[in-house]
């Protein structure tokens, strides 16, 4: 059974925040329809699952993730509206650009620009030197 739904979802989107919003909204709009038995939230329900099924099952993952990163740019904005959280860009930029070293010494986190070779890190904590390979 697990074969079966590997073969199935490989290559595809999956599942990331703003399809678990979707299917719990779908979700929501099939119980409103079982007790409301109103056209226009039946039609929405059916756009809402159609959507849902659109995006679990896309081939197009780069679209998608894009989608994604805004939905979750947008949910940010609200969770942590003072605190100066990154957004999600620049998370993704900073894992893309810059690799992480821990310091040996006192577990700091360090982060240096990929691609310069081996390097000799400082810590700015404790003053460690330390080498890793960028």
């Amino acid at each position: 059974m697990r074969n079966f739904f590997s073969r199935i979802f490989y290559g595809k989107n999956g599942i990331d925040a703003l399809g678990i919003l979707t299917w719990i909204a779908t979700i929501a709009l099939a119980i409103a329809v079982v007790f409301s038995h109103n056209v226009v939230v039946y039609v929405v329900f059916v756009a809402l699952f159609a959507l849902s099924v659109f995006r679990t099952l896309s081939k197009n993952i780069a679209a998608r993730q894009k989608e994604n990163r805004v939905f979750l740019n947008i949910i940010n904005k609200f969770r942590f509206p003072s605190r100066g959280q990154k957004s999600v860009d620049a998370k993704f930029r900073d894992v893309t650009d810059y690799k992480l070293f821990t310091c040996p010494s006192c577990g700091q986190k360090v982060r240096i620009p990929k691609g310069h070779g081996k390097v000799e890190i400082v810590c700015p904590k404790c003053k460690n030197s330390f080498s890793g390979r960028s």
